[in-house]
């Protein structure tokens, strides 16, 4: 399920900036999230991957 919903006009999310090796980086982003299983007591297991775009 992608879960990123903008500000970008294309609905992705917007990268300013970053530290050591991506400082100065501009670019986008999409969150990607699994949700692989659910258990009675409410866990639940996930994987969350972000895709980035380097402007």
């Amino acid at each position: 399920m992608t879960t990123t919903v903008g500000p970008a006009a294309n609905g992705r999310g917007i990268i300013i900036g970053g530290t050591g090796e991506f400082e100065n980086l501009r670019g986008e982003f999409v969150e990607i999230d699994r949700m692989t299983r659910f258990t009675v007591d409410g866990k639940m297991d996930i994987n969350v991957e972000l895709r980035l775009f380097k402007q």
